[in-house]
């Protein structure tokens, strides 16, 4: 454990203060649509003796936002070396992680136009399925100098597996023989 915690589900939110070492700015905005439609969860973490955040400075900008005065706090005590020490590990931590291309592509289709409030985009769910790769094995892989307009079709899985099995070595190709262009899409 990280020294002693004690969690505290009404904490007054004036008590913490911004972490003067913060080297990350986070998105109020996405983080205020997520506690919109998925409502807050979770806890700050701040450092019991000096009240500076550690974990969770965007989420209190948005509490305080909200009107909100008190809020859930997992205090720790833990000396200033610690506490910087965790202040880095948590962004670092989280930014180290890799999606799982497939998984991420299965989850994202499966909410379908459902998204909101996840952090994603429907342009997002469209490269997590390039990325994924196509049911028949065949590689997508997401090239950022390649990719043009995103186009997001919404169909049934009968449809797209039709469309999959057309001649062409990917989907432009496909897509640009059913529209009759007369030139190759580059692959």
């Amino acid at each position: 454990m990280a020294g002693a915690q004690t969690y505290e589900p009404e904490a007054d939110l004036a008590e913490l203060a911004e972490h003067p070492d913060n080297p990350r700015a986070g998105d109020d905005d996405a983080v205020a649509e997520s506690i919109d439609i998925n409502g807050f969860y979770g806890a700050i973490i701040a450092q019991l003796s000096s009240r500076r955040i550690l974990a969770g400075h965007t989420r209190r900008r948005n509490l305080l936002a909200a009107g909100a005065t008190t809020g859930p706090v997992l205090w720790l005590d833990v000396d200033d070396r610690a506490a910087r020490r965790i202040l880095l590990a948590d962004n670092r931590t989280a930014e180290l992680a890799a999606w799982i291309p497939g998984k991420l592509a299965d989850v994202l289709a499966a909410m379908g136009a459902d998204i909101e409030g996840s952090g994603f985009t429907e342009a997002d769910l469209a490269i997590a399925v390039a990325q994924a790769g196509d049911a028949a094995g065949q590689s997508r892989d997401y090239n950022p100098g390649r990719v043009g307009s995103v186009l997001v079709i919404h169909a049934p899985v009968e449809l797209v597996a039709e469309f999959h099995a057309l001649d062409g070595p990917d989907d432009a190709a496909r897509l640009g023989r059913l529209l009759g262009l007369a030139r190759e899409v580059p692959a």
